[in-house]
Protein backbone atom coordinates (compact mmCIF):
# COMPACT_ATOMS: atom_id res chain seq x y z
CA UNK A 1 0.00 0.00 0.00
CA UNK A 2 2.71 2.46 1.00
CA UNK A 3 4.76 1.92 -2.43
CA UNK A 4 2.40 3.56 -5.06
CA UNK A 5 1.95 6.74 -2.17
CA UNK A 6 5.32 6.86 -3.12
CA UNK A 7 5.44 7.07 -6.44
CA UNK A 8 2.66 9.41 -6.27
CA UNK A 9 4.23 11.94 -3.87
CA UNK A 10 7.89 11.43 -5.58
CA UNK A 11 7.08 10.91 -9.63
CA UNK A 12 10.05 8.90 -10.88
CA UNK A 13 12.39 9.13 -8.11
CA UNK A 14 9.58 7.38 -5.69
CA UNK A 15 10.93 4.17 -6.01
CA UNK A 16 14.67 5.01 -5.21
CA UNK A 17 13.12 7.51 -2.40
CA UNK A 18 11.36 4.17 -1.05
CA UNK A 19 14.80 2.07 -1.08
CA UNK A 20 16.49 4.54 0.86
CA UNK A 21 13.79 4.64 3.22
CA UNK A 22 13.43 0.90 3.59
CA UNK A 23 17.45 0.88 4.36
CA UNK A 24 17.05 3.26 6.88
CA UNK A 25 14.51 1.61 8.88
CA UNK A 26 16.85 -1.16 8.75
CA UNK A 27 19.63 0.51 9.79
CA UNK A 28 17.51 2.08 13.13
CA UNK A 29 16.27 -1.07 14.11
CA UNK A 30 19.53 -2.39 13.69
CA UNK A 31 21.40 0.76 15.76
CA UNK A 32 18.95 1.03 18.14
CA UNK A 33 19.64 -2.18 20.81
CA UNK A 34 23.50 -1.62 20.02
CA UNK A 35 23.39 2.48 21.13
CA UNK A 36 21.27 1.09 23.76
CA UNK A 37 24.01 -1.57 25.13
CA UNK A 38 26.32 1.48 24.25
CA UNK A 39 25.10 4.03 26.28
CA UNK A 40 23.44 2.10 29.60
CA UNK A 41 26.36 0.80 31.11
CA UNK A 42 24.89 0.53 34.80
CA UNK A 43 21.46 -0.29 34.13
CA UNK A 44 19.15 1.87 35.86
CA UNK A 45 15.64 3.77 35.81
CA UNK A 46 17.39 7.60 34.85
CA UNK A 47 19.68 5.76 32.23
CA UNK A 48 16.52 4.42 30.75
CA UNK A 49 14.45 7.45 30.92
CA UNK A 50 17.50 9.44 28.93
CA UNK A 51 17.69 7.19 25.80
CA UNK A 52 13.52 6.99 25.41
CA UNK A 53 13.12 10.74 26.36
CA UNK A 54 16.46 11.44 23.19
CA UNK A 55 14.43 8.92 20.95
CA UNK A 56 11.36 11.06 21.62
CA UNK A 57 12.75 13.87 20.58
CA UNK A 58 14.28 12.40 17.14
CA UNK A 59 9.97 11.34 16.26
CA UNK A 60 8.98 14.69 17.31
CA UNK A 61 11.05 16.10 15.19
CA UNK A 62 9.98 13.60 12.43
CA UNK A 63 6.70 14.74 12.83
CA UNK A 64 7.76 18.13 12.61
CA UNK A 65 9.01 17.71 9.49
CA UNK A 66 6.10 15.47 7.73
CA UNK A 67 3.85 18.19 8.79
CA UNK A 68 5.77 20.93 7.20
CA UNK A 69 6.18 19.15 3.73
CA UNK A 70 2.65 18.07 4.36
CA UNK A 71 1.86 22.00 4.49
CA UNK A 72 3.65 22.54 1.38
CA UNK A 73 2.43 19.96 -0.74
Amino acid sequence: MITPTFSKIFGNKGAEIYGITGMSIGFASFLGPILTKILIVHPGVKDYEIVYFSGGIFVIYAIVCLWKMFKKA
